[in-house]
């Protein structure tokens, strides 16, 4: 595994980057040493580099640091980065939502049910060709 330090080296990004200005600067330096976009007799040691800022971009990534890196990656996508939990925060605003959702459904289910009952008082036959 590559140190902290190297990858922002190899990456180009200084201690206080944040994940998308990392995010940012792996683009950059990734279509500037792919190998299909180098000359066939430098291919190899694009490939190399190109490993090399790979795993540049996935220590930086999944760091396990608390430093200023991960502080806006934990607010953006409610997922504790520095941790690594990957499970799903509900907010308090989530859940009225989702009850609010189910009654409109379960409303609907309720006028759709009464609704063809009153059809069927009014039509003598079951099938809806037949008057």
């Amino acid at each position: 595994m590559m140190r902290i330090s190297h990858a922002r080296v190899v990456l180009g990004v200084s201690g206080d980057a944040s994940l998308s200005q990392i995010k940012e600067a792996y683009k950059r330096k990734a279509l500037e040493k792919h190998p299909d976009r180098q000359p066939a007799n430098l291919k190899k040691q694009a490939e190399t580099e190109f490993r090399e800022i790979t795993e540049a971009y996935q220590c930086l990534k999944t760091a396990k640091g608390s430093g200023p890196i991960f502080k806006d990656a934990a607010y953006t996508t409610g997922v504790s980065v520095a941790r690594g939990s990957r499970r799903m925060q509900f907010s308090a605003v989530a859940v009225p939502f989702m009850f609010i959702i189910m009654g409109t459904i379960g409303l609907g289910l309720a006028q759709a049910r009464r609704a063809y009952k009153e059809n069927q008082k009014h039509s003598s036959s079951h099938n809806p060709f037949l008057p």
